[in-house]
């Protein structure tokens, strides 16, 4: 769901963007498109980010509302992050973000933050994501 003009919109398939890395250490954003099959996204993933890293251009697609930013700090592991939002409340497309992780009493542990517009979900939400996501990582 998101936010526009005031009103809840329902996407059916949403999508994942996220930064990509130039060897110049700039950054451009991707827009990967939803595809079920993992073994079909992951291919097509791939060459979106070639795609990227060969034009160095930002897809045509980065303003969309149909998307979950996605970002990766692999070389800090964090206890906290925000990103910078917007300042009105119609600012409702998630952020999740990985950081590096890392070993603590014989369990290997991964920072992550999830923000989202608390208009159209809470800690409810949040919790479900949590288990889905912890059984997607132990099922991979």
């Amino acid at each position: 769901m998101r936010i526009l003009n005031g009103r809840v919109v329902q996407y059916d398939v949403i999508h994942a963007g996220a930064i990509v890395l130039l060897p110049d250490n700039n950054i451009r954003f991707c827009m990967y498109e939803y595809i079920a099959d993992f073994t079909e996204f992951e291919a097509k993933a791939s060459a979106t980010r070639q795609k990227v890293l060969d034009i160095q251009q930002t897809e045509p697609r980065s303003q969309e509302q149909d998307v979950i930013h996605f970002s990766v700090l692999p070389w800090v592991s964090f206890t906290s992050i925000s990103h910078p939002r917007r300042v009105n409340k119609a600012d409702s497309i998630p952020k999740i973000t990985l950081g590096k992780f890392y070993k603590s009493e014989g369990r290997i542990l991964l920072p992550i933050s999830v923000e989202v517009n608390h208009c159209l979900m809470d800690g409810y939400h949040l919790g479900l994501f949590n288990e889905h996501l912890t059984k997607a990582i132990d099922n991979f």
